[in-house]
């Protein structure tokens, strides 16, 4: 049996191994032909270009391989980053063109395209990609993983959970992106409460028995709060004793990594050593405080703990629920000063829309107003995009 055979059984359901876009009809005929040798039957082929690939992904799941035909786009390698938008990270991308040119593949496979075939499809090579199971080594030297986001509070009852929680659903529910959420809190942790799911164990039984963690474990270990968005939390009883080596996270968070395009953790007040594995390779580190001296403290205790900014880690300051204590507040200026960063968003204190959608067990950025506007902003500030792309939508996964 082939890597690619074995491949049929992991993911969620209604996951695809192999899908295919090809907009001529020789090569959607060599496509057939090669899946049916290889006896692959999750498989399907379809007529159409790598921008009917993009627009599908859009709202599905991700197959573990797709082929896609780049002949006649008029920059391939712009539509193949469009295309690693939409896509789920571990996905094995095969390129169909038209165009014989050592620097176009070169480029493609930098950008992450496990191979690029020139028309006609030569079955061969087809076959060997399709079976090999593993990724074309490129520069960048590993396969691509999904934004690992961790949020943190300066200090307790700030509104981390609410943010991890809203910041997530907008990802998912708005941005159509596959997006796990972490609740590393396993004793008072809120995110699933706020989503209006029902807690589990899942979590701590990957950490106690990491050695259980695959796909399959995580499938079913994951509470599903819509179509995109999936909570992993524990409700663990106050007087159970929690003993699990720190290290346990890694396979958790690889697994997860490759499977969603986020990964948001949601860290607990006092941080642990399983904790500081997690921020160690987080893409984004969100320090959420408000205008109080004791979390100007904290937020220049945790940025200085966190270091500076690189190419591929960043840190953002968020003041969280402003006005809460009007004329007793600490300036902004003055925050920002002392705490030698700037905030990056400001969400504005609105006790009535948070108390009602915590609550109803709702997203208070499922309604509009201030608030959904302002989470907004910050989810289009982790994703890269403008906030005005991240669309406005009802609740329709509550109803």
């Amino acid at each position: 049996m082939t890597a690619l055979q074995k491949d049929q059984s992991s993911g969620m359901d209604g996951h695809r191994s192999v899908l295919a876009f090809l907009n001529d009809a020789e090569s959607e005929h060599a496509c057939r032909q090669c899946l049916a040798e290889l006896n692959l039957t999750a498989a399907e082929v379809r007529r159409g270009s790598v921008d009917d690939a993009i627009a599908h992904l859009a709202a599905n799941r991700s197959p573990n391989t797709l082929i896609v035909d780049i002949s006649g786009a008029e920059l391939p390698l712009s539509a193949i980053n469009r295309l690693a938008e939409v896509c789920e990270p571990n996905v094995e991308l095969i390129a169909v063109g038209d165009r014989n040119d050592v620097a176009l593949y070169r480029d493609l496979t930098h950008a992450g395209v496990t191979d690029y075939l020139v028309k006609p499809v030569p079955l061969p090579i087809l076959r060997s990609t399709l079976t090999s199971g593993s990724r074309v080594p490129t520069d960048r030297g590993s396969k691509k993983q999904g934004k690992l986001i961790v949020v943190a509070g300066a200090r307790g009852g700030v509104g981390t959970s609410t943010l991890a929680a809203n910041i997530s659903w907008i990802l998912s529910h708005r941005s159509s992106r596959r997006v796990a959420l972490l609740d590393l809190d396993l004793y008072n942790g809120d995110c699933a409460l706020l989503l209006g799911a029902e807690p589990t164990t899942g979590l701590r039984d990957a950490l106690e028995t990491p050695d259980r963690v695959d796909s399959l474990f995580v499938e079913r270990t994951m509470t599903r709060c819509g179509d995109n968005l999936f909570v992993m939390n524990s409700e663990t009883r106050l007087d159970a004793t929690l003993d699990f080596n720190p290290e346990a996270i890694d396979p958790l968070l690889n697994i997860l990594r490759a499977q969603f395009h986020y990964v948001v953790v949601d860290l607990p007040r006092s941080l642990q050593r399983i904790h500081h594995r997690v921020i160690a390779p987080a893409n984004v580190r969100i320090i959420v405080a408000d205008l109080t001296l004791r979390a100007l403290r904290d937020t220049v205790r945790l940025l200085s703990h966190f270091g500076p900014d690189s190419e591929t880690a960043r840190s953002i300051v968020v003041i969280n629920r402003r006005g809460e204590h009007a004329g007793a507040e600490i300036p902004l200026e003055e925050f920002s000063k002392t705490a030698r960063n700037t905030p990056r968003h400001i969400i504005p204190f609105d006790p009535k829309a948070m108390i009602n959608a915590a609550n109803m067990g709702k997203p208070v950025a499922g309604s509009r107003g201030r608030v959904s506007g302002a989470l907004a902003a910050l989810a289009a500030d982790i994703g890269g995009q403008a906030a005005e792309r991240i669309k406005w939508s009802p609740l329709r996964l509550f109803k």
